[in-house]
């Protein structure tokens, strides 16, 4: 088993906040909706198409923003007053884009969490695309749905490793936090 790395506190305004000194291309914090869903990838989209940007796969962009806001959707629990929190930050910087997403989820489910990233970032290009096979070929499905896929899927993608942490929070609840950086 790997160990389970927790970092200590995380305040969701001043993360939220914090452009690393680039340019805030989307920033929400509160009920992840399908209208917040289509409202951050117009907002994507836009940027996109408006910005003269160094960023080599656009549609990359897109596949992994829609994946991982869904993600949420699908998965958050609830807080700050709403039935499916999250949080979503991008931000354009000199040497790409860094995406975060972040929402609220049960200890056991952050353990499994960061088990899983641990073991998708050891894998090479060609091991990710055997998974994902794999995993489209086994027709098992979870309570909400998914197979499994969504991280791996995000893995292959994106071509860089995923960053996962989490910050202990309210009774066994746990705030995961997932970044990704884009060239």
């Amino acid at each position: 088993m790997l160990k389970f790395e927790q970092h200590h506190s995380l305040q969701i305004d001043d993360w939220l906040n914090n452009h690393y000194k680039g340019r805030l291309v989307y920033a929400y914090k509160g009920s992840i909706s399908a209208e917040i869903v289509s409202q951050c990838l117009k907002q994507i989209e836009q940027f996109l198409s408006e910005t003269n940007t160094l960023l080599t796969r656009p549609k990359t962009v897109v596949h992994i923003s829609i994946e991982l806001i869904q993600n949420i959707f699908h998965h958050a629990i609830p807080y700050y007053g709403v039935d499916r929190f999250g949080a979503v930050k991008m931000v354009y910087l000199p040497n790409g884009l860094q995406m975060e997403f972040l929402n609220v989820i049960t200890k056991d489910k952050a353990i499994l969490l960061h088990e899983r990233i641990q073991q998708l970032n050891i894998l090479s290009k060609d091991e990710l695309k055997k998974l994902h096979l794999l995993i489209l070929s086994n027709n098992e499905y979870s309570k909400k749905g998914g197979g499994g896929l969504g991280l791996v899927d995000v893995a292959k993608k994106s071509n860089t490793k995923l960053i996962a942490e989490f910050y202990p929070f309210e009774k066994n609840n746990y705030l995961y936090l997932l970044k990704i950086h884009l060239v």
